[in-house]
């Protein structure tokens, strides 16, 4: 017996299944909004870690993204992933954390000021570097070229003098 290709129930089978995806989180099957990775009780989950950090932060202000971690019985990533899309900036507060080279701690940004003077003149030394890469390229390229137009040149000028005699 044939396999019938007219079939709709695989596809509508796959259309439904396209619906669901699995909790990044948790691993439950749920039906995502748009552009959700996690579940409604993931993310709400998330959301009341998010909030003690923050409760926390506002009455220790001074304290470290480790102590903080532990009294809020969070893991520091949460932590550095709120420094990182401003949510402490919001409390007009900035969060000390360590810069991510060497580990000093900074107030703004991933880098201590030293690291970033050190990125930028690397920075700057691998643009010079690339440059010259490329000027060198362009002039073997050139040699190349010239080489070649004059090779053809000169293979012409021996066949036009061996065709004249």
């Amino acid at each position: 017996m044939k396999k019938n290709d007219s079939n709709p129930i695989p596809s509508r089978v796959a259309q439904a299944a396209a619906k669901y995806r699995n909790c990044k989180i948790c691993g439950k099957i749920f039906i995502p909004k748009v552009n959700e990775d996690i579940c409604g009780s993931c993310y709400k989950k998330g959301k009341e870690s998010e909030e003690s950090v923050i409760d926390y932060f506002r009455h220790h202000q001074n304290a470290s993204i480790d102590e903080i971690a532990k009294a809020c019985n969070v893991h520091q990533s949460l932590i550095r992933k709120m420094v990182d899309s401003g949510k402490f900036d919001v409390l007009g507060e900035n969060m000390q954390h360590p810069c991510k080279m060497c580990g000093e701690m900074v107030l703004i940004g991933d880098y201590c000021y030293d690291c970033s003077i050190k990125m930028k003149g690397e920075l700057e030394a691998a643009k010079e570097s690339i440059r010259e890469n490329v000027r060198m390229a362009a002039e073997n390229k050139e040699y190349a070229t010239r080489s070649r137009l004059r090779s053809m040149i000169g293979d012409d000028r021996r066949n036009l003098f061996r065709n004249k005699k």
